[in-house]
């Protein structure tokens, strides 16, 4: 994808461009008032970046939108200190998960927590939200090995969580991967190969039993 840009804020010592990729151009102000171009990578997921600000008082914070409903600020000195250390990697925090930026495509609810659980094929995040405060709590990409050691997007075709709400259940075309859902992070438990197993492929429905014991999976006929 053709890099281009798509918002700009000035600051009293160079201009921030942001770009339809998720990254940020920042020409510094030279002493000649030349500007010397830097480009910072923000996220793994590219996400055009829609608007740009900054603290109106000292210019201690950046404030960052993507088209993805999601807002991030960045510590300024972080931005001077990578500059400095020629690192252009920055870390940001992220104050607001927002919204799919496409539609939901499969959802379960826990029984035991007010947690509702939404992915989506074209974003591909897994989003875990709160039903009582109506807040995203937590947004994940998960990431598949494969075999030449490359990561990719996960495609989730299905989605369960466990009746207490501790226990998330994913499925692709290859396996159901198991995660443990903590405060603020999905780590992976474990994982069930279906690789010899042709009619476990492709499972596009999953659900716990009620009392959290059993898991039903079906691809196309088979159970």
């Amino acid at each position: 994808t053709k890099l281009v840009c798509t918002t700009i804020y000035s600051l009293p010592y160079g201009i921030v461009i942001g770009t339809n990729r998720g990254n940020l151009l920042f020409l510094e102000k030279g002493k000649h008032n030349d500007y010397i171009p830097i480009r910072f990578t923000l996220r793994e997921k590219e996400a055009k970046v829609t608007c740009i600000t900054a603290s109106c008082l000292n210019y201690e914070y950046l404030a960052i939108s993507f088209d993805s409903n999601e807002i991030a600020y960045i510590p300024l000195v972080n931005l001077f200190s990578n500059l400095k250390n020629e690192k252009f990697e920055i870390t940001f925090n992220v104050i607001c998960e927002g919204f799919h930026c496409g539609p939901i495509t499969t959802m379960d609810v826990a029984s035991q927590r007010p947690i509702i659980i939404t992915t989506s094929t074209h974003d591909k995040t897994v989003r875990v939200w709160n039903y009582l405060t109506g807040h995203c709590e937590y947004c994940k990409i998960i990431l598949e090995e494969k075999e030449n050691c490359a990561e990719k997007e996960m495609n989730i075709l299905a989605v369960a969580i466990h009746p207490n709400g501790y226990y998330i259940a994913i499925s692709d075309v290859e396996m159901i991967r198991f995660f443990h859902l903590c405060y603020k992070e999905l780590r992976f438990y474990n994982n069930d190969q279906i690789t010899n197993e042709p009619n476990k492929s492709n499972c596009n429905i999953l659900k716990f039993s009620n009392g959290g014991h059993l898991l039903a999976a079906v691809s196309e006929r088979h159970v």
